[in-house]
């Protein structure tokens, strides 16, 4: 309420030096003069008839005002109308310019927020590439300590006594054995790696990626 006693204010005496300019060309403007003329018993008209009928009383004819009176309120209300009419224009600018910068602003955040979804999506699917690759290698790890250690056994067993006796009693061959034991673990070798072959063609066609582009993120993920 203060604000709006405020603004009117500010506009009656912004309006006040345009008023009396608007006077002055009125007096030597005779066109000029007839259309502030007819403004003000307009107004006039209206203001008197809507007091009338807002305060209860019997409508009679209004009376019109006489020249110089109108010349004042036609002029008054034509600076008051055009410094009331800048000040909403400018008051309607502002409020558009805040309105684009909002939805500039909204749509910056949308715009990072999408990249920030994006980039959670290649960061999921890069850690389930290392998880993939980690579980493979794990395989291939063991597979590899378990021929590693035959390959021990059988170092260690070739260079024990091949005289004793019950060595050589059936069930106890130790180079069939170790030749079993071998092909088992070659068994397991290959089936670790046929596994992480298959995993890595699978995640490569769930991320729409070939195996070369799929090797080439592993390794720049780890890299980086």
């Amino acid at each position: 309420m203060a604000t709006t006693k405020i603004a009117a204010l500010m506009i009656r005496t912004l309006a006040k030096p345009l008023a009396n300019s608007l006077k002055t060309s009125a007096a030597n403007n005779p066109t000029w003069k007839r259309f502030c003329i007819s403004v003000a018993q307009g107004y006039h008209t209206i203001e008197e008839t809507l007091k009338m009928r807002f305060l209860g009383y019997k409508l009679e004819t209004i009376r019109p005002l006489n020249e110089a009176r109108a010349v004042e309120l036609g002029t008054s209300f034509l600076a008051e109308f055009f410094i009331f009419a800048v000040a909403g224009t400018v008051v309607v600018e502002e409020t558009i310019r805040s309105s684009l910068k909002s939805s500039a602003r909204n749509a910056d955040i949308d715009n990072s927020i999408a990249t920030l979804k994006s980039q959670q999506v290649q960061d999921t699917q890069e850690l389930q590439l290392l998880t993939e690759r980690v579980q493979g290698l794990e395989m291939e790890n063991d597979a590899l300590r378990d021929a590693a250690k035959t390959m021990l056994d059988m170092v260690l067993l070739k260079g024990v006594d091949k005289q004793r006796s019950w060595w050589l009693l059936p069930g106890f061959n130790n180079d069939e054995r170790m030749l079993k034991e071998l092909q088992l673990v070659g068994s397991r070798l290959e089936s670790a790696e046929d596994f992480a072959d298959r995993r890595k063609r699978r995640v490569a066609a769930e991320c729409g990626l070939n195996e070369i582009e799929l090797v080439k993120s592993i390794e720049g993920t780890v890299l980086s």
